[in-house]
């Protein structure tokens, strides 16, 4: 079967210039050295020169003999679709069905993505897969495949795949209509720079943190200031430790109402900035 396909593409590259039928020759003999990997390269390379159907066939040939089902499967799918009437219709059929049954072996099936333009980001499922075209295997069922590509409006499409049968998708992407184009959001749009609510009132920030510790001090000599005075009043002191505790009820106590009066200054201020500060 092998030696048929590349006699058939060989007779077709007669006609091609010599640079292509070079290229296949040298993939003929890569392959029949078992060298298979590189023989891709000149295929691929020969049918760049000269798009010939055929070609596609030895690509698959290659990739099953290197064990890639999916590659070798996607090389004869595209060979069935460029020459529908080749004279080895059956043969290639028959090694498509193969494959098609070894993936569906392990419980997946190849999707072929087509669009139009191409390189459009395909996903499935929710799962990025690449630009298209691309092949892909996934478990058979319910699919979703999305499409997005710049310019163009996002394709949402529904699919189901069967357990043993490779599916083709073509899907064409409209051009992004002026109207249909989102317009851009606040964060988005071109504007002059503005400031955050932060940034525009430093100086409330400080007043309003002046007040805040201010008064928290205020707070703490005031529990201080109680204390020693309690202490003094719930029993008797000698001289010395109860004029300690005089004094340091009455110096706490000043000092709380000290910070006490700090807080509420600085605390009028902050108000008062919160509202001229911006326009200052």
């Amino acid at each position: 079967m092998v030696a048929f396909a590349l006699m058939v593409s060989l007779a077709a590259v007669d006609d091609a210039g010599p640079s292509a039928k070079r290229y296949f020759q040298e993939g003929q003999n890569r392959y029949q050295q078992g060298r298979y990997a590189e023989a891709i390269g000149k295929f691929e390379e020969a049918y760049r020169l000269k798009p010939l159907p055929a070609i596609f066939f030895n690509i698959g040939r290659c990739w099953e003999q290197l064990g890639d089902t999916s590659k070798a499967l996607k090389s004869y799918r595209e060979y069935l679709k460029l020459a529908p009437d080749a004279e080895d219709r059956d043969v290639v059929v028959e090694a498509v069905t193969r494959l098609e049954r070894k993936l569906q072996d392990k419980g997946v099936q190849q999707v072929n993505v087509v669009s139009s333009p191409t390189s459009a980001r395909a996903s499935i499922d929710g799962r990025y897969r690449g630009l298209t075209p691309l092949a892909v295997e996934v478990p058979p069922g319910d699919h979703r495949l999305v499409l997005e590509k710049e310019g163009y409006e996002t394709s949402d499409t529904g699919f189901l795949l069967a357990p043993n049968k490779a599916l083709d998708l073509e899907v064409t992407l409209k051009v992004q209509s002026t109207g249909s184009v989102v317009a851009p959001s606040v964060s988005d749009a071109p504007s002059t720079p503005r400031r955050s609510f932060l940034s525009q009132r430093k100086l409330t920030l400080v007043a309003g943190g002046v007040a805040v510790v201010a008064g928290v001090t205020g707070l703490v000599l005031g529990l201080v200031s109680n204390g020693a005075r309690a202490t003094l009043l719930g029993a008797v002191h000698e001289g010395a430790e109860a004029q300690r505790l005089h004094d340091q009820a009455r110096s706490s106590a000043i000092g709380a109402n000290v910070m006490w009066s700090v807080a509420a200054v600085a605390l009028v201020v902050a108000v008062v900035l919160l509202f001229v500060e911006p326009r200052l």
